[in-house]
């Protein structure tokens, strides 16, 4: 069943986008080590194309799907109205960035790969090797190098998708030799929607842990250097924990009217 989000009128939009944006501010603070600014993804499966135009007009750059049919179409969307502002508006909503980046946040099926590789700056959802090697292939009829991010699964799950926290390197050293990919660095599994916010913590030090290890290597080189952890529920946890990039969709956009469970990076589009 299709979930809407409740209605959210523009001025509480940007209430709750500033309201994201300061607790981001104070969970980096709270870690103690700041490190680089945190990636803000908005991930808008079921925002209302004004919810879009409104984080655009604020600045917002980063942007996420889990559907390859919500991609095309969200981008095609995106691409008008910053083309209308260039040429129509040049001087109102100075905010408005002259591009957008695209993140695929869920998985996709091996036919709509290459489609999909035309429209985004980064794919978060390598959970398997056979999944790099169909991208590696993609990319290669495309004739074009492709961001990745490794999947982890540290929540001992073993029906969630990821890499297992054992395999990790050893599918990274892998991905390393594939020309066309390169990896940027890991993403978390979800934790259960159920899970205290003192076991995410957990998840998510494992999944850091799996990253420091990838990274000591040397894979990746310098451009080794993202780590997504956090959903709505818990992103002040995961960036105390260390995550640089955060891909939140109720936090920003409101909470659905009816309850349903998060299926991002979890089911094929």
């Amino acid at each position: 069943m299709h979930q809407e989000y409740n209605v959210t009128d523009p001025r509480t939009l940007r209430k709750q986008y500033h309201e994201v944006r300061e607790k981001i501010n104070l969970a980096r603070a709270r870690r103690g080590d700041p490190g680089p600014e945190v990636v803000l993804v908005a991930v808008t499966s079921n925002a209302e194309p004004e919810d879009i135009r409104c984080l655009l007009e604020m600045g917002h750059v980063d942007f996420g799907e889990h559907r390859v049919q919500n991609l095309q179409q969200r981008v095609a969307m995106v691409e008008e109205f910053l083309e209308r502002h260039r040429t129509l508006t040049p001087s109102r909503n100075v905010n408005v960035p002259p591009a957008v980046r695209w993140h695929m946040v869920g998985p996709v099926k091996r036919n709509k790969l290459r489609l999909m590789l035309r429209q985004v700056k980064l794919t978060h959802t390598i959970s398997n090797l056979r999944i790099a090697e169909d991208i590696q292939n993609a990319a290669i009829q495309n004739d074009e190098q492709v961001d990745v991010l490794l999947q982890v699964n540290a929540t001992r799950n073993k029906k969630l998708p990821g890499l297992t926290v054992p395999a990790a390197l050893h599918v990274a050293e892998l991905i390393d030799t594939m020309i066309h990919l390169q990896l940027r660095g890991v993403t978390a599994t979800p934790p259960p929607a159920d899970c205290a916010l003192e076991t995410a913590r957990l998840i998510y030090q494992r999944c850091r842990e799996t990253f420091e290890e990838i990274k000591t290597t040397g894979i990746g080189g310098s451009k080794f250097n993202m780590l997504c952890m956090g959903n709505s529920r818990d992103y002040e946890t995961a960036i105390e924990t260390g995550a640089n990039v955060v891909c939140l969709e109720q936090a920003i956009f409101g909470e659905k009217n009816a309850a349903a469970p998060d299926k991002a990076k979890t089911q094929p589009a």
